[in-house]
């Protein structure tokens, strides 16, 4: 029997109708009350402490801000004496940056955090969120989950860092476009990829240490997000960092190119992911960002929210200033430390891209 803590930071999942047809926060004991309900006819473990953040605290998920995940990984490191596994309920808008966040802010965490939500309320009588709370606590109390940050969500177990929200309304509303499942729930059990599995706790548990404090991440890069016509316009760049999301393997117009050049001198920290759902920045084209100048850090395959977390991350804790930190910064983008990014050539990682990679039910 494993305990769980259930922090449920707000969003759909515990939400209700009021008389005027609003969805309005539900209360902590209907939601305690309905949990409760669902294990009296399943076999699974209802051992888990479900703890709602105060009204104050709670994470309004559109409006969700780096300081929100600072908080949340606090909690949750403060915890891990106390707990075998997390479940975080969460919002589904910015799910997958707070995922990939948790993933680099609690990197090398010895404990399985499992985040999830839902597109329909609880309490509704046609939800996802029941599948999806049993399904996430299923694998938190599953042997060969490995340890490390995930996502849950209709049938799936998936990296934090490696998930996007792809639909609004549907049920299989996240997907992890660049890498395989970790899992998945197959006839009611839930049934992890072993060699997956095993190829991450290479990545993210050597040792199983648990990490230190985690950085002070309230500085938010810029976004810049690529479309035809963009070099016509004229932008101030102010910020530490800016995050290109570009167009195919990594591509934009060059006309664009001194106005990155001159941020990058002013020690601006720039790093560029592709808007596709597959594929990875690979300067295969003469248009493509990262061969601007050396000083520019490709992302390679990660996704838009893993690339801005771990920008976000690296703010937190970088002190240098000048070449030095390009250098660092890019050697950070570089590699991968919760399996948000392909590896290559390194062989005992290729596993975790190979597209024929499957679940294999545990006897």
């Amino acid at each position: 029997m494993v305990d769980t803590l259930v922090i449920d930071t707000g969003g759909t999942f515990a939400m209700e109708e009021n008389e005027l047809g609003a969805l309005v926060v539900a209360s902590e004991y209907k939601i305690n009350q309905r949990l409760s309900d669902l294990f009296k006819s399943t076999s699974t473990s209802n051992s888990f402490k479900y703890t709602p953040l105060p009204q104050d605290q709670r994470i309004d998920s559109s409006g969700a801000k780096p300081a929100d995940w600072k908080r949340l990984a606090d909690m949750i490191y403060a915890e891990r004496e106390n707990y075998q596994a997390f479940l975080v309920i969460h919002g589904t808008d910015t799910l997958a940056y707070t995922g990939a966040a948790l993933s680099f802010l609690l990197h090398r965490f010895p404990k399985r955090v499992i985040v999830t939500g839902s597109q329909v309320p609880l309490l509704e009588q046609h939800t996802d969120a029941t599948n999806n709370f049993i399904g996430a606590l299923m694998f938190a109390q599953h042997p060969q989950t490995p340890s490390g940050v995930f996502v849950y969500f209709c049938n799936k177990l998936m990296r934090g860092a490696c998930v996007m929200k792809v639909d609004a309304e549907r049920w299989d509303a996240f997907c992890s476009p660049r890498m395989p499942n970790v899992g998945e729930i197959k006839g009611g059990k839930p049934c992890v990829n072993r060699e997956v599995a095993d190829a991450l706790a290479k990545l993210t548990t050597p040792a199983c240490q648990p990490p230190g404090p985690v950085p002070d991440v309230d500085q938010c890069p810029l976004v810049l997000v690529l479309y035809p016509g963009i070099d016509q316009c004229h932008y101030t760049f102010s910020a530490p960092a800016i995050l290109i999301v570009a167009h195919g393997t990594g591509n934009g117009p060059q006309s664009l190119k001194p106005h990155i050049v001159n941020c990058l001198d002013k020690g601006v920290l720039v790093a560029v992911t592709t808007e596709c759902l597959h594929g990875e920045t690979n300067g295969a084209y003469d248009a493509c960002v990262a061969t601007w100048d050396q000083r520019i850090a490709p992302c390679r395959s990660m996704s838009i929210p893993a690339a801005y977390a771990k920008l976000i991350v690296y703010l937190g804790f970088a002190s240098d200033s000048g070449e030095d930190n390009h250098k660092q910064f890019k050697q950070w983008m570089n590699s991968s430390r919760s399996g948000e990014m392909n590896t290559y050539p390194d062989p005992e990682v290729e596993i975790l891209t190979r597209p024929d990679s499957k679940p294999n039910i545990p006897p």
